[in-house]
């Protein structure tokens, strides 16, 4: 058996522009980054698929006429999506999808699409780099960085997860409008996450300003009658065990 190395999307794009160059076919830059990565690191698929565009689309490849030829949406409307989604809009997330659903667009393929840009805006979040994708161009990775500061890293994290599962149900649901719906306002309705040091420090606060006395506990002395605990009778000791 023999292992080949996937060959990386951009390496992929420059054959294909070459050989699209000797042809003298006309392939926009994103429609060879596109083919480039459906590739999957095959430099023979990525040769199938252009010979598939230049069949559909004739000697003038665009992103648009490949998106209508491997059904896929809109990456505007994606991010249209993201942004709602980041700014907790449900409404807007609702409509958005109304609107891609009207194209006839494959709601498996929408899960999809929106599961790896969350995963690019997590990445990007937290490292400050497009990390493995070589797909997005330099103002779609610079929109994600913006709609990364909408958000803190452990809520991006909550809504890839959430997103995840959703994605699989999906694609085995017999009602997947429906199920996309429920998922899209699950992630609209992920919330901020308070640090455990964020809320150290606000006890911390409390205690300064006097609003809880630390270290007070109420206990009911060993042999206290029940007429005293009914009447209320108990000590107030300290941490330490003596009275406070």
């Amino acid at each position: 058996r023999y292992d080949f190395r996937r060959i990386s999307p951009p390496k992929i794009a420059e054959s294909l522009k070459g050989i699209a160059t000797t042809e003298n076919i006309s392939v926009d830059d994103t429609a060879l980054a596109m083919i480039a990565r459906e590739a999957q690191g095959s430099m023979r698929d990525g040769q199938s698929l252009l010979d598939q565009a230049i069949a559909y689309a004739g000697n003038n490849v665009t992103s648009k006429t490949l998106e209508q030829m491997l059904g896929f949406l809109d990456r505007k409307a994606i991010f249209d999506l993201i942004s709602a989604i980041m700014n907790r809009d449900s409404a807007a997330c609702l409509n958005q999808l109304d609107e891609i659903y009207q194209t006839g667009t494959e709601l498996t393929q929408l899960a999809t699409q929106l599961l790896e840009m969350l995963r690019n805006l997590m990445v990007i979040k937290i490292s400050g780099s497009t990390g493995s994708s070589n797909d997005l161009s330099p103002a779609e990775a610079q929109q994600l960085t913006e709609f990364g500061k909408l958000v803190s890293a452990e809520e991006l994290e909550r809504m890839f997860g959430i997103w995840y599962v959703g994605t699989e149900q999906i694609a085995r649901s017999p009602f997947p409008k429906m199920l996309t719906e429920v998922y899209l306002i699950r992630l609209c309705a992920v919330t901020p996450v308070t640090s455990v040091a964020g809320v150290i420090s606000r006890i911390d606060q409390l205690v300064d300003t006097g609003s809880v006395i630390p270290n007070k506990r109420v206990c009911h002395p060993e042999g206290a009658s029940p007429k005293d605990l009914a009447t209320g009778k108990t000590e107030i000791l300290s941490a330490k065990g003596g009275p406070a």
